[in-house]
């Protein structure tokens, strides 16, 4: 089912069976404690998890740069607010929660005002990652009853290949292309091109040694699309999480961060920063980096995940 699959599953359940953590209430004045606003144009959202005494507690928040406020959005039982991805006109979030009951991921759509939390893709398949084209379209990757990973856009089957691996699809800013994380014969995760016309595929970047020496995934484009954020693991990183930047070709490949575990890259709409998240305390906190002076800075205090910037 691959690593990062069984990861989250295990995260799942461990957060499902704890009942000695207790939930917290959070409030806008306990989240916007520090938040450098200088940083931070448009909105960014971002959400948490935790284990109440009975069932997982959901939060999603809005940090917005205009008002200079962090909204509770939504506090929910039993749904996680994950893989965060903003559709282009701010109208709508999409995410994916994992179904217990199902033993499957599945698509919600919720408005930024909480309200109009609408299960989009439910039933017999694995539906994760979502992306939205600034055209509208939704990309995601999909795993059915028959273990047939695959591309899916607006529920319909785009790409099929096996061993895609669990990572969002990026579309180009043009809409003519995803580029998506698969598992080839060196790597268990290489990043490739696909052409929306023909699915003709293009390497990008392929992972060098052993099978689990490289993995990359997650990849982003900038708002210009003249570059990619993506992620990389593996023994070459000490199995440690990076953040790492290239040109739109696959040339230029750039470390950004290391020595921590760095996940879920999200361009800011002026492609100046790359917010992202940080395993720091045994918890998950969002950071920013700017691309011109490559400083890091905290956002949040408190557990935050799955951050996806819009303006």
């Amino acid at each position: 089912m691959g690593r990062f699959f069984l990861w989250s599953l295990l995260l799942i359940i461990f957060l499902t069976s704890s009942c000695n953590i207790s939930p917290t209430n959070p409030d806008s004045d306990n989240e916007s404690a520090n938040i450098p606003w200088q940083l931070i144009s448009g909105k960014i959202a971002y959400s948490r998890t935790e284990a109440g005494s009975t069932y997982t507690i959901g939060y999603l928040f809005i940090i917005d740069g205009n008002s200079k406020k962090v909204n509770l959005v939504k506090k929910a039982e039993r749904v996680q607010f994950t893989n965060l991805s903003w559709k282009n006109d701010g109208s709508t979030l999409t995410f994916s929660d994992f179904d217990l009951n199902k033993m499957c991921w599945q698509l919600f759509n919720i408005s930024p005002d909480g309200s109009n939390l609408v299960n989009i893709y439910p039933g017999d398949a694995h539906c994760n990652y979502p992306a939205w084209s600034t055209n509208g379209r939704l990309a995601y990757w999909s795993n059915g009853s028959e273990y047939t990973n695959e591309i899916r856009i607006d529920g319909i089957s785009f790409f099929h290949k096996a061993f895609c691996n669990q990572s969002r699809p990026a579309w180009s800013p043009d809409c003519k292309s995803l580029v998506i994380s698969m598992q080839d014969s060196n790597s268990q995760g290489s990043l490739y091109k696909v052409n929306l016309l023909g699915t003709t595929v293009t390497p990008l970047l392929i992972a060098k040694g052993a099978w689990n020496e490289e993995i990359f995934f997650n990849p982003i484009y900038s708002p210009n699309g003249e570059q990619i954020a993506f992620v990389k693991m593996g023994s070459s990183t000490g199995n440690n999480e990076e953040i790492w930047i290239m040109n739109s070709d696959g040339s230029g490949p750039e470390k950004l961060t290391s020595g921590y575990s760095d996940d879920s890259p999200a361009w800011s709409p002026d492609g100046q920063y790359i917010a992202f998240c940080r395993l720091l305390d045994r918890q998950f906190k969002m950071f920013i980096i700017g691309l011109n002076d490559r400083l890091i800075t905290q956002v949040t205090e408190n557990d935050a995940q799955c951050p996806t910037w819009i303006q």
